[in-house]
Parts: structure tokens; C-alpha cells; sequence
């Protein structure tokens, strides 16, 4: 009756054993290398995923994004103001203006389950952002984050095939 006792132990402490090793093992390859900088370390992962990323950003892309209304914008230069427009480009790039003038160009990500757009200048004038997204046929509302300190400011873009 002692073998059984003893034999259970065993198999009990290489099961154990067995699972501590494979969840070691996972953890190590997903995990990145930590940032000092939590702003820097969510830029870098949002930077880093295809802009597809197997889904269908036609709702993004198809037309160019018409600022009609924003709200809390603040007083800075390149602050988001009425008649600013941004096109997106299905290669992850996109440029931006104001009325009819191109004014600076950058890439875009897309977080689908978090329905999250990053938009990242080339230009160093002009400020990295993220915004929540809400879309219909006709409108899609950015709304700002906490990221970068744009969640005072939500914008009410027209989808228009050609600059008023």
C-alpha cells in the first residue's frame, strides 16, 4: 500500500515539475524587454503590428477624413482645428493638412480590439497621437487618450472623396 502512496508522489511532483518548466518557457518568449518609459514601450508595440493585421480598414482608407467639428482643442499650432483633414493610406502612411495645403505626412496603426488609431508624424513639429474610433458609413469620431494628452479633444471627421 506504501508503493501506491509513493508512486503517486512521484508522478504528482514530475507533473508539477513538468508544468512549471512549460509555463517558464512561454512566459520567456512572449514577454518584451521592459521599458523605463511606459509611453515608449506601448509606441513601440503599436509600431510593430501590421498595419492589416488581417482585417478590413476600408472604413479608415476608402476616403479622406474631414475635420468638421472639434471640441477642446487647445491653442498650439498644430492642434486639431476645423477644416483640417488626414488621409490614410492603406501602406500605413498617411498625410495630413490643413484646408487645401498638405502639411505633414506620418505612419498610422490600427488596434482593432481596442478600435485604437495611432498616428505617428515624421515631422518632430508635430505630436504622436491615439484616438478612439468610432465609425459609420458617412462619419468616424476620434476621440483622444490619455496617452499622449490629446483626451481632452474629440473630432468629428466627414468621409469625403475630395477637399471642400
Amino acid at each position: 500500500m506504501k508503493a501506491i502512496y509513493v508512486i503517486c508522489s512521484i508522478v504528482l511532483v514530475f507533473g508539477f515539475v513538468g508544468c512549471k518548466n512549460d509555463s517558464a518557457t512561454e512566459q520567456s518568449t512572449t514577454e518584451q524587454p521592459a521599458s523605463s518609459d511606459p509611453v515608449q514601450s506601448a509606441e513601440t508595440q503599436r509600431d510593430t503590428r501590421p498595419v492589416s493585421d488581417g482585417h478590413d480598414y476600408n472604413f479608415l482608407t476608402h476616403k479622406i477624413l474631414y475635420f468638421n467639428t472639434v471640441m477642446g482643442a487647445g491653442t498650439a499650432e498644430n492642434d486639431p482645428k476645423k477644416g483640417d483633414w488626414l488621409h490614410l493610406n492603406k501602406d500605413g502612411t498617411y498625410q495630413a493638412g490643413r484646408q487645401k495645403e498638405k502639411t505633414y505626412t506620418g505612419q498610422w496603426s490600427y488596434a482593432h480590439d481596442a478600435q485604437l488609431l495611432f498616428l505617428r508624424p515624421d515631422s518632430k513639429n508635430y505630436k504622436m497621437s491615439e484616438w478612439k474610433v468610432m465609425a459609420s458609413e458617412t462619419v468616424i469620431v476620434l476621440v483622444g487618450t490619455q496617452t499622449y494628452g490629446n483626451n481632452s479633444i474629440q473630432i468629428q471627421c466627414l468621409k469625403v472623396d475630395s477637399l471642400p
